[in-house]
């Protein structure tokens, strides 16, 4: 994996040869990164608090201002890579062999050229991060390296809300299942509201002004702005991965839901796709925006499944 790791940032690294400059949400997070560094955090005004990002961009921050937004690009970059390793030795694990590598090969395939994944990752969006933390959760997890998938999540947990809920109900089965895991895994558990909001209040006055601008200010074609914000959230999610991707998916889910074991690994990991995608219902139904990319883990498990 530190190969892999180190390959990934190298190949992000030579891509800076290209014109680079992030975009809006990960500039904010450089520049906070700087006023944690300057002991003057303002968080008034810009996107959501993002605690993973800025553990990053702060010390990136030392670098200079001209080096900071290099390194995130980098990182993020790196992330987006990983991201497509993950998904094909996820997809390679779940089909088995003979088929895995071949299975590993097409799911890395659709998610690479799944809708704005290349764009996402230039402009230095994390979302191609979250999903390489996701991917290797689960690769730990069938594994039955617990914890790793414990620190993953939390990592996770930490650029998107929507993971906590399935966090927290993986920490209530690792209750039962691993005595030894129980005070580790609800410190961290604790942290994570902790690392969200106590910054926010330093910044801004407000523990939860990122959820009140979130609904409050938001843009124009949102799901959250139509009539039926449940039907625009699904025919985004649609948007995400090609018709054939979604079809070779629906068949991996017929498929091991007919001739597997009741609780194939196959039929989990697509009711945790699933799940994602009502979350993310939820969640516009009750006035945030929706944005296309709160889907992205649930169209990159998609893209998995399609390989598999």
């Amino acid at each position: 994996m530190p190969g892999l790791i180190l390959g990934c940032l190298a190949l992000a690294a030579l891509s800076l040869l290209l014109p680079s400059t992030p975009t809006y949400d990960p500039w904010a997070w450089i520049i906070w990164g700087r006023e944690v560094v300057e002991l003057d955090l303002d968080t008034r005004t810009g996107p959501s608090w993002k605690p993973l990002a800025v553990m990053f961009t702060a010390p990136f921050a030392v670098f200079g201002d001209s080096a900071a937004p290099e390194l995130w690009l980098i990182l993020a970059r790196a992330g987006a890579l990983l991201a497509l390793a993950m998904a094909f030795r996820l997809a390679r694990r779940l089909a088995g062999e003979p088929y895995g590598v071949l299975a590993g090969t097409a799911a890395a395939a659709i998610l690479l050229i799944s809708n704005d994944w290349i764009r996402n990752a230039g402009l230095g969006n994390s979302e191609g991060l979250l999903v390489a933390l996701l991917f290797w959760a689960a690769l730990c997890h069938l594994d039955e390296r617990r914890e790793q998938v414990l620190y993953l999540g939390f990592a996770a947990a930490l650029l998107r809300p929507e993971v906590w809920p399935f966090l927290g109900l993986y920490w209530l089965w690792l209750w039962a299942r691993e005595p030894q895991l129980r005070v580790r895994s609800t410190i961290l558990m604790a942290l994570i509201p902790a690392f969200w909001l106590i910054p926010e209040l330093i910044g801004s006055g407000d523990a939860f002004r990122a959820s009140t601008r979130a609904q409050t200010d938001i843009p124009v074609g949102s799901p959250a702005l139509e009539d039926q914000p449940w039907r625009a959230i699904l025919e985004s999610a649609d948007r995400l991965v090609s018709v054939g991707g979604e079809l070779l998916a629906l068949g991996a889910v017929l498929i091991a839901a007919l001739t597997r074991p009741r609780q194939s690994r196959v039929l989990w990991f697509a009711l945790a796709t699933a799940a994602w995608v009502v979350l993310v219902i939820a969640m516009t139904e009750a006035g945030y925006s929706g944005n296309q990319r709160y889907l992205v883990p649930a169209g990159a498990a998609a893209c998995v499944l399609a390989g598999v």
